[in-house]
């Protein structure tokens, strides 16, 4: 028995041309997508097209995830035509939308804890202080680990 999708083909389609439409604004480009016309979004010449193939390529751009849409893309899913430079600017709005996860799939949860909540909740000095020693307070035979044996 198969798993029914979340959203169906057609609420997926709007949520993709709404979010679009909302987030890239500024950018004139179109959207084909699969068995529609194509749509503008944006004012003014289109840079570039986005052209969706299938309901794979249609659910990787709902997901606003930029490893999902290049996967997509390189799998055939989704194609680009005209200014693929312009096409890579709207990436910056993709994580600003998704900037949490980005961090924590990018960095890890140890990367945000160190960097963003241990100085909020115990000052940026002391946090700078413990880590420093922690990097360079190291006996030297520690060091000397790594040296080659004619360097010591």
């Amino acid at each position: 028995m198969k798993a029914q999708p979340l959203l169906s083909r057609r609420s997926l389609e709007e949520k993709v041309t709404r979010t679009f439409d909302r987030l890239f604004a500024g950018a004139a480009f179109e959207l084909q997508l699969p068995g529609r016309p194509s749509r503008l979004l944006g004012a003014g010449e289109p840079a570039f097209q986005i052209l969706v193939r299938n309901q794979a390529g249609l659910a990787a751009l709902g997901s606003l995830n930029e490893n999902r849409i290049g996967e997509a893309y390189l799998n055939g899913d989704i194609d680009l035509n005209g200014d693929v430079v312009a096409a890579l600017d709207l990436r910056t709005e993709l994580r600003n939308q998704r900037r949490l996860a980005y961090l924590l799939t990018t960095y890890g949860l140890g990367y945000l804890w160190a960097t963003y909540v241990q100085p909020r909740l115990f000052g940026q000095v002391t946090c700078d202080e413990r880590w420093i020693s922690q990097h360079y307070d190291l006996d030297s035979d520690f060091y000397l680990l790594f040296l080659d044996r004619q360097a010591h």
